[in-house]
């Protein structure tokens, strides 16, 4: 059972910046594990970005960029980078979190915004190809300080699609089955926590939810009947922690990988039954985990270094990151079969295993 803490909107703010905080913190120790040298690193632009999420449709990738607002480019890269707005401006907003655009639909956009003022929208939409954007909330849990949304994630299955969303507030999973015109509720704990990150696999059901309840203790909860049910998921992860990612390995649905923001990499290879321990740096901190659609075994997980395995989590090597700098952000590249990397404040790189 979750317990109860403190609950305040001043809680929730310092927990979700407070993560942040210690990842910058730790971005210059040093790790023991081994560095390759051979590193190809490609600048793509936005050199001072912020960079929460990377996610590519048919056309273009997309950059959530926190506080600055939505950025899009075309993925042959023969155009810069296309401002799309949601730019936040107020005192206390996190920005846009993340993206989903439906396939064979470019212009029909949803943006997930942490919007934490009173009244805020956690979710717009464009059908115009973010030229312009409306609130996108029917449905989705309010509170007193709007509807804070973290993440987006969708699945497309016998030519519909269904879309789910992140409250950032309360331990709650939206699903929508036109778009965002109208959300639902299948997961709803009705307890004071925030949930960071989500995956979903492409074909057999199976959801996964985690992030962190007023506890200070990380939450993760999975489904595996496409949300109809739930379970927690109970991983040790030391004391004030959070989940930060989660990915479904594209070769074996029944692989799972999940990503601790403070020092922790588990894995499942029985659809989350059973689990393992695969990386643990102590004294740093993880943001983000991406699978190689190609090579079986071969994953990356982000923070202050970028780490790969080529035997799903066996054994690992890391990789300098340029500036020195945070990666916030990860996404495999199935067309070009490189890693798109953000670093905070320094910038999108293409990186070439």
């Amino acid at each position: 059972m979750i317990g109860s803490g403190d609950t305040s909107f001043t809680y929730q703010a310092k927990k979700l910046a407070s993560l942040r905080n210690w990842l910058v913190l730790f971005a210059g120790t040093v790790s023991t594990i081994p560095v390759l040298h051979a590193q190809n690193w490609t600048p793509l632009g936005l050199p001072n970005g912020t960079f929460e999420s990377i996610r590519f449709s048919d056309k273009y990738v997309y950059a959530s960029c926190g506080r600055l607002g939505l950025y899009r480019r075309s993925r042959n890269l023969k155009e810069n980078w296309e401002f799309l707005g949601l730019r936040d401006t107020s005192a206390i907003g996190l920005g846009v979190q993340d993206v989903y655009v439906d396939e064979g639909q470019e212009n029909i956009i949803l943006a997930a915004i942490y919007d934490r003022s009173p009244g805020g929208i956690g979710i717009k939409k464009s059908t115009d190809g973010g030229t312009s954007w409306f609130p996108s909330i029917a449905g989705f849990d309010t509170t007193d300080y709007g509807h804070p949304a973290t993440s987006l994630i969708g699945v497309r299955r016998n030519h519909s699609t269904v879309v789910y969303a992140c409250h950032g507030y309360h331990h709650r999973v939206h699903k929508s089955i036109n778009l965002g015109d109208s959300w639902t509720s299948p997961l709803n704990l009705r307890s004071e926590g925030h949930f960071l990150c989500m995956a979903v696999s492409q074909s057999s059901g199976l959801l996964m939810a985690g992030g962190g309840d007023a506890e200070f203790s990380p939450t993760l909860f999975g489904s595996i009947d496409s949300g109809r049910t739930w379970s927690r998921i109970r991983l040790e992860g030391g004391g004030d922690n959070s989940f930060s990612a989660i990915a479904f390995s594209p070769h074996d649905e029944s692989v799972v990988v999940v990503v601790m923001g403070w020092g922790f990499v588990y894995q499942s290879r029985d659809r989350g039954k059973t689990w393992k321990m695969i990386l643990e740096e102590s004294n740093r901190g993880f943001t983000n985990v991406a699978f190689d659609s190609k090579r079986q075994g071969h994953v990356f997980v982000s923070g202050s270094a970028l780490y790969e395995s080529f035997d799903l989590g066996n054994t690992w090597y890391t990789h300098l990151v340029p500036g020195d700098g945070l990666i916030t952000a990860i996404a495999w590249d199935s067309r070009s079969l490189n890693l798109w990397v953000g670093v905070k404040d320094v910038g999108i790189f293409s990186f070439s295993p």
